[in-house]
């Protein structure tokens, strides 16, 4: 089996670095990112706030040090060790952030090891990239290809109101839900 993991939302913590960078930046505007309820922020703030968080991500080496979603390098180890289990990390560069690409890469290295890094796969188009299983906080992924994957969707605030697709989290029964 081939488990493909996004990096950001179940790996790697994208809302609350948001949340961390622009609360020590604006402490007297404070925002809570991770409790937005939609994927799109673009309607939630004002423009000007909307491009301050833009520029956020965008800064050079941003996704090098946000912090791990709690439980995810204990989910990975176990996947890692599942008989006939193959596990690669599956992200979307930001084509406008190039330190996206190497910040990403750094960023699995410094939490995963070697082995995880040299099993990233940087791709815009995730339909594309073959495997059995795609664990996503993202409700809908398009692309050129129909998926050879069965999209998981990694629970978030604003993707709680699909229903009828799985679901999992790391603190909770992911393992039932993933191999059953």
């Amino acid at each position: 089996m081939i488990i493909l993991l996004d990096l950001d939302g179940p790996l790697a913590d994208f809302d609350f670095g948001i949340d961390m960078k622009w609360n020590r930046l604006h402490p007297d505007k404070p925002i809570n990112f991770s409790d937005r309820e939609t994927f799109s922020f673009n309607n939630l703030y004002d423009k000007e706030t909307v491009e301050e968080i833009v520029n956020i991500f965008f800064s050079d080496n941003f996704f090098e040090n946000l912090p791990l979603v709690p439980g995810s390098q204990e989910a990975l180890s176990t996947i890692q060790s599942m008989p006939n289990t193959e596990v690669f990390i599956c992200s979307s560069p930001m084509f406008r952030n190039p330190s996206s690409y190497t910040s990403k890469r750094n960023w699995v290295y410094k939490n995963f090891g070697e082995d995880m890094a040299r099993r990233l796969i940087l791709a815009k188009d995730k339909t594309m990239i073959r495997g059995d299983i795609l664990i996503d906080d993202k409700i809908h992924i398009k692309g050129t290809l129909e998926p050879t994957w069965q999209h998981i969707l990694f629970t978030k605030k604003f993707n709680s109101g699909v229903a009828n697709q799985k679901r999992i989290d790391w603190l909770s029964d992911w393992q039932q839900v993933l191999f059953s």
